[in-house]
């Protein structure tokens, strides 16, 4: 069987993603999932689609860099989008919170996007990323001796700052779709590179970035 969300998702990161099946209203769990690197539980995925012989619908879910989760399906409409509101507030699965659902066709083209922040009003607001509070935390918990990829970026009236834990991220992954995000956003002036901490306590910044140029 496939996990169900609570489960799938209690540990999950920006560009993480999952084969899944989801059901309607009559379905007492409407959404079952199986990360895409576990091969044991995509053979139980494909004996659990033959068992269900057509019914309910397949698709893929992947998790964004501000941790919405966008699920593709063919077929996919707003009452499939409502019932999943309605299991994520019923189970208490937080992450679902502010799911986009996507049609799409057998190619694999977008046909609609389905979203409503309505529906997810009672699980607050998305998580921003670049959250200056967000990055000191993570500052804080870097270890002596560790270290972090670091992005700094500034407009005219903003600034957002994204520390990863090389420990928590080393290929970089999830980094980059944090700074790919944010980038998308607008024209950004920015450094990146690596950071590290001393025995001493003290941080030192290593980039491939122009810093003489950097903030004029």
């Amino acid at each position: 069987m496939f996990d169900l969300p609570k489960t799938a998702l209690s540990a999950v990161q920006p560009g993480d993603a999952f084969l899944c099946w989801l059901g309607d209203s009559s379905h007492k769990h409407p959404l079952r999932m199986v990360s895409k690197g576990d091969v044991d539980a995509i053979a139980r995925f494909e004996n659990l689609i033959a068992e269900r012989r057509g019914e309910g619908r397949v698709g893929l879910a992947v998790v964004l860099a501000d941790s919405r989760i966008i699920l593709s399906v063919s077929g996919g409409s707003i009452e499939h989008l409502r019932n999943l509101a309605r299991y994520a507030k019923e189970q208490q699965v937080s992450a679902m919170a502010h799911l986009k659902l996507l049609n799409m066709d057998r190619s694999g083209i977008v046909k609609k996007v389905f979203e409503d922040p309505e529906l997810w009003k009672d699980f607050g607001s998305l998580p921003s990323i670049g959250r200056i509070s967000t990055a000191v935390d993570k500052l804080a918990a870097i270890e002596t001796g560790d270290s972090a990829w670091f992005w700094f970026g500034f407009q005219e009236d903003a600034a957002r700052i994204i520390i990863v834990p090389r420990p928590e991220d080393p290929e970089a992954t999830n980094f980059g779709i944090q700074v790919e995000t944010i980038e998308n956003t607008g024209e950004w002036q920015s450094v990146r590179g690596v950071l590290r901490r001393s025995s001493s306590g003290h941080y030192t910044l290593v980039t491939p970035s122009k810093v003489t140029e950097w903030g004029q």
